[in-house]
């Protein structure tokens, strides 16, 4: 079982993710993933965001600085539970080891204000009406940051302009990465089978 946020895509890094799932030993009960972050970039009107935002950072942080979380999926037992993110399960009273997978996952965290700031306000009100103060610290920072009118040009700054990308790929800190605009180009333009 995979489970995803709507800004995330699993993507194997040999044949497709069916194959990578299967390739794995039959004592994997949860195997992990890595994310990577894609940056934002200026929206043309219409434009689809896989064609647009194709620059990833090397190394990607979470906006509390933090070494992004990889995600973890799972077999797909009925007594399973999920932990908070998707970044661990357990069954039986115990967490449950997860084993790296050869899958990277192709995270989309910003991409329109409007939409990030929709859903920095969705998950943010969630949070807010939930007592454990432990759960979701991202999210109650950057709803706070909404709630004074700081959201938009924390957003902004972390639109990288022209200037900072180049130099971010030749420092080697960014990366082009057409895969998810590349796949999702193919089933666009698919025609249906009959």
């Amino acid at each position: 079982m995979i489970n995803s946020d709507a800004d995330e895509f699993w993507l194997s890094e040999r044949g497709d993710l069916k194959q990578a799932l299967n390739d794995m030993p039959a004592s994997c009960d949860a195997l992990s993933a890595e994310r990577v972050n894609f940056l934002p970039r200026p929206m043309i009107e219409n434009s689809f965001f896989a064609d647009v935002m194709i620059i990833r950072e090397r190394q990607s942080l979470t906006p509390l600085g933090e070494a992004l979380p990889p995600k973890v999926c799972h077999r797909a037992f009925g007594d399973i539970l999920v932990g908070q993110g998707n970044h661990f399960v357990g069954r039986g009273g115990r967490w449950l080891d997860a084993v790296p997978v050869p899958i990277t996952i192709l995270h989309f965290p910003m991409r329109s204000y409007h939409q990030f700031a929709n859903k920095i306000v969705k998950g943010g009100r969630a949070y807010e009406r939930n007592a454990n103060l432990h759960l979701g610290g991202t999210w109650r920072q950057l709803y706070e940051l909404w709630k004074n009118g700081e959201l938009e040009p924390y957003y902004r700054a972390s639109v990288p302009d022209d200037a900072a990308i180049e130099r971010g790929l030749l420092d080697g800190s960014l990366v082009r990465d057409e895969r998810l605009k590349h796949a999702l180009l193919k089933l666009r333009t698919r025609s249906p089978s009959r």
